[in-house]
């Protein structure tokens, strides 16, 4: 644990709130970085064995690297590197995103006790992982740009 994890948690719980408060349609650029590098951080600290690469195969975690893939798809388009339509056009994924996240996910969050610790890397990308698909569809759905 590094002595600046809990800075950098209470400034992203700051970001994420002032982002979504204040300009919720670019929420989901937002949201693309950030699953980048919380994906990252679960890679670099928790995969040290076997049952720790088994365990990014769970449900949550399946689906949040098809968020990222989903966020990447029109992250690029919107900057101009693909030509094609990005899956981020596709109402069809929407709606079974949206089901996910406002169903599984939500239900996890009570169920599973998830705790928002910001000097704790493990429990905060647990926290993001069921928490903000449900803020990110919200913003998705009423704010799309």
């Amino acid at each position: 644990m590094s002595p600046y994890s809990f800075f950098f948690g209470l400034m992203n719980l700051m970001a994420t709130s002032f982002i979504l408060g204040h300009t919720p349609e670019y929420y989901w650029i937002f949201m693309a970085i950030k699953s980048f590098f919380y994906l990252y951080q679960i890679w670099k600290f928790r995969l040290q064995t076997t049952q720790d690469l088994l365990f990014m195969l769970e449900f949550c975690w399946f689906i949040c690297h098809g968020q990222m893939i989903y966020l990447s798809s029109g992250l690029l388009k919107a900057a101009g590197l693909t030509s094609g339509v990005p899956l981020s056009y596709s109402r069809q994924i929407f709606y079974g995103y949206w089901g996910f996240a406002n169903g599984p996910f939500a239900l996890a969050v009570v169920l599973l006790n998830n705790a928002l610790v910001l000097h704790d890397i493990p429990n905060l990308s647990s926290a993001f992982i069921h928490l903000s698909p449900c803020s990110l569809v919200w913003s998705m759905r009423w704010y799309s740009p």
